[in-house]
């Protein structure tokens, strides 16, 4: 997810014909259609009131989610600090304090972390949340952005697409302009400045969207389809898809299997977080080794064998790699 200090992005799909698939899972759907309302959010002040979007409503908003382990969050700080006060009185900046991306006493843990002073350890109630975000504040020196707390259960992430660094702008009428899956204060000024201007957001400032993928099933709505990658994996090979022109037939082929093997992928993860679940991970990886060759089956039936190459090249490089060997 972090490789010399560079994040990667990367594009996922937000599928119509999935939708069964993912509320099965027992994260929310997000509902990320631009032009549509915002999904709320369920926060906190640091001093424990509730805050809403509604409570922003009258100006844009751009909505940033970070934690201090995660040093994407960390490097952009500046950039999103300067662009807050570039914009004082004409938006809203807000960060959500969400669940701590690389804690130190985890197997997510980052040498760089280490390096920079940054090995926390993940906090076991909101109120220790509630101190690293203050400490998110007067380390990164923030004072032209409005700090939130997420719920304890990360609802407000989990609503946008769980990643890590997301930042999304919202007009002032509450509905969704556009998004990064990493923060990107460059585009985002942009888009800021087009929004303010009363003028759409122009291409070069979204982040990544796409049509819905099968969108004579539902509207045509623009969407934005966003996932986390480490240089491979279910990312690049979401990069990939986009690249190779899919026919609708081949895009209802491959991405319910696809959609089904990220759900129960992340489902596999959460698992592995709960320690009274333990005795079930067995039958949870054998799950998902069968959904895995579902998913290469429909590949190599689908797709032109340079391409089936390239997108299992993709999927092995990946921390999923073992299910498709």
């Amino acid at each position: 997810m972090f490789r010399n200090k560079r994040p990667i992005l990367a594009l996922a799909l937000l599928l119509a014909a999935a939708t069964a698939t993912l509320a099965q899972t027992t994260q929310p759907k997000p509902q990320l259609l631009l032009g549509k309302p915002a999904p709320e959010i369920l926060a906190t002040t640091l001093d424990g009131k509730p805050a809403k979007l509604a409570d922003y409503k009258g100006k844009p908003i751009l909505l940033q989610f970070g934690s201090i382990t995660e040093p994407v969050f960390r490097n952009k700080s500046a950039a999103m600090e300067k662009l807050a006060a570039d914009f004082a009185g004409k938006a809203h900046f807000l960060i959500i304090y969400a669940e701590e991306s690389h804690p130190g006493d985890t197997e997510a843990a980052l040498q760089i972390n280490n390096d920079e002073g940054f090995a926390i350890a993940r906090p076991q109630k909101l109120e220790e949340r509630v101190k690293l975000a203050r400490l998110a504040i007067d380390k990164l020196t923030l004072k032209n952005q409005t700090m939130l707390v997420d719920a304890w259960n990360n609802t407000s992430a989990k609503r946008y697409n769980d990643l890590p660094n997301m930042l999304f702008l919202i007009d002032k009428d509450g509905n969704l302009a556009t998004g990064w899956p990493w923060a990107d204060p460059k585009k985002a000024r942009l888009a800021l400045e087009a929004l303010l201007a009363g003028k759409p957001v122009p291409a070069e400032a979204h982040g990544p969207r796409k049509q819905d993928a099968i969108a004579a099933l539902d509207a045509d709505d623009m969407a934005m389809g966003m996932m986390g990658g480490g240089g491979g994996g279910p990312g690049n090979f979401a990069l990939l898809l986009d690249g190779m022109d899919l026919t609708e037939k081949q895009r209802a082929a491959i991405y319910p299997p696809l959609a089904t093997f990220l759900a129960e992928s992340r489902n596999l993860r959460e698992q592995r977080k709960e320690e009274d679940k333990a005795p079930d991970l067995a039958e949870a990886i054998q799950k998902l080794r069968t959904h895995a060759q579902t998913l290469q089956k429909a590949l190599k039936e689908n797709l032109k064998e340079e391409d089936y190459a390239a997108a299992m090249k993709a999927l092995k490089a990946g921390p999923g790699k073992r299910f498709f060997e």
